[in-house]
Parts: structure tokens; sequence; C-alpha cells
């Protein structure tokens, strides 16, 4: 199992014609949970939804280690409201 969070490997890895590939295995149960629609998310097996930036405070880490606090700007989708019709 591959669980793929808030990241879009499908088009910013190098050598992509491996990393689709290997996403789009048999043998591996992909998971890509996301709060946007991605070339991931289209090769995975389940997609689950994500708050985005925006829509919680938190910290986050850049690559160079620098720490970031992020405030909410906006509120979330209504309970429910990203769900999937068929999870309604």
């Amino acid at each position: 199992m591959l669980w793929i969070s808030a990241t879009n490997p499908a088009v910013s890895l190098p050598d992509l014609h491996r990393v689709r590939a290997m996403l789009a295995r048999k043998d591996l149960f992909v998971v890509a949970q996301d709060g946007f629609h991605t070339e991931t998310t289209l090769l995975a097996d389940v997609v689950l939804p994500a708050a985005i930036w925006g829509e919680k405070t938190g910290c986050f880490t850049n690559v160079d280690r620098t720490v970031h606090i992020s405030h909410k700007a906006i509120e979330a989708p209504r309970r429910g409201a990203s769900r999937p019709r068929y999870l309604a």
C-alpha cells in the first residue's frame, strides 16, 4: 500500500514514465489524499478529501528547514460537502 498526501508525484518526480507505471501497478494499492483532483488521484485506488492550507491553522516546514505558521483564512466546505455522492 502507498498513501500519498497533498502531493502529485505523477507530474512532480523525475522519470515520470517509471513513476506513473509504478502507480498504475495492479499489485500496488494507492490511496491519494488531496484537496484537488490531480494526475495522481486519477491513478489512485481510493481518493480521500483533505483540507488545504487556507482551511486550517498549522505549521509547515520548507525543504530548507524553515518552519512557518499558516493561519486559517477561510472556512472549509461544510461537513461532508467534499465527499463523493456515493458516500453522502
